[in-house]
Formats: structure tokens, C-alpha cells, sequence
């Protein structure tokens, strides 16, 4: 594996990561939401 591709090996793992961060964020604020508008 050659230098090149474990740089964008790492840019792809990194952008992954972020995705994975913002859909768990965005989930937990939507499972509040929810929770506040059917329970009122």
C-alpha cells in the first residue's frame, strides 16, 4: 500500500467518522423532539 493511498484511505475513514458522528447527533435530537411532542 502505497503512501498516497493510505492517505486517502484516512481522508475516506475520517469523512465516515464524521458521518457517523452527525447521524447519531441528529437521531438523538430527533428522538427529544419526538419525546416532547407526543408526551406534552
Amino acid at each position: 500500500m502505497t503512501n498516497s493511498d493510505f492517505e486517502e484511505h484516512q481522508k475516506t475513514y475520517d469523512r465516515f467518522v464524521t458521518l457517523v458522528k452527525w447521524t447519531s447527533i441528529i437521531t438523538a435530537i430527533t428522538m427529544v423532539l419526538l419525546y416532547f411532542i407526543i408526551n406534552p
